[in-house]
């Protein structure tokens, strides 16, 4: 069982670089255009809606969901390796 890596049926995760995303998401408040609840508007929402948030107007091409996924170093699959940390590990 690899001690480095996780799948959780979404394919090979770092361990590692998961942690330190969930990091970055939770310190992520201060995002531009986020409303707090606490505004004058009484809607009580925390963010812009979805339509300004994606499609077209965020430029740029598809990106994974998680950044923190491993590949395989080699044909053999034997072998799982981190892109981003360069962790690898047998499994």
């Amino acid at each position: 069982m690899p001690e480095l890596f996780v799948n959780e049926g979404f394919g090979w995760e770092c361990l590692r670089c998961r942690a330190s995303e969930e990091l970055n998401r939770a310190s992520e408040v201060g995002e531009p255009g986020r409303v707090s609840e606490n505004s004058e508007s009484g809607s009580g929402a925390t963010t812009l809606a979805r339509f300004f948030r994606e499609g077209e107007a965020e430029g740029g091409g598809p990106r994974l969901a998680s950044a923190a996924r491993a590949r395989w170093k080699d044909e053999t699959r034997r072998v799982l390796r981190c892109e981003r940390c360069g962790a690898e590990e047998n499994v």
